[in-house]
C-alpha cells in the first residue's frame, strides 16, 4: 500500500510544507490567505468547466503566481 503522502501534493505558499489531498490547491491557512476573488475563480472553475478545464487551469496558474508574489 502506498504511503499517504503519495496522493498528496505540497501545498504551492512559498515556505509551507504542508501537503494536501489532490483536490484541494493549498492548505486550509494558505487557502484563505489567497484574495477572495482569486478563490472564487477557483470555485466557479471547479464546479462549472470542471477540474482539468483551461478555465480551472488559468485560475490554479493565477492563483500559484498570487503565492510566488505574495510570500
Amino acid at each position: 500500500m502506498a504511503a499517504d503522502h503519495d496522493m498528496t501534493h505540497e501545498c504551492p505558499a512559498v515556505g509551507c510544507t504542508r501537503r494536501v489531498v489532490p483536490n484541494q490547491l493549498a492548505c486550509r491557512d494558505d487557502w484563505y490567505r489567497l484574495p477572495t476573488g482569486l478563490r472564487r475563480q477557483i470555485y466557479r472553475a471547479y464546479y462549472g468547466p470542471g477540474p482539468g478545464s483551461s478555465m480551472h487551469n488559468t485560475a490554479l496558474d493565477a492563483a500559484i503566481e498570487w503565492y510566488r508574489d505574495n510570500p
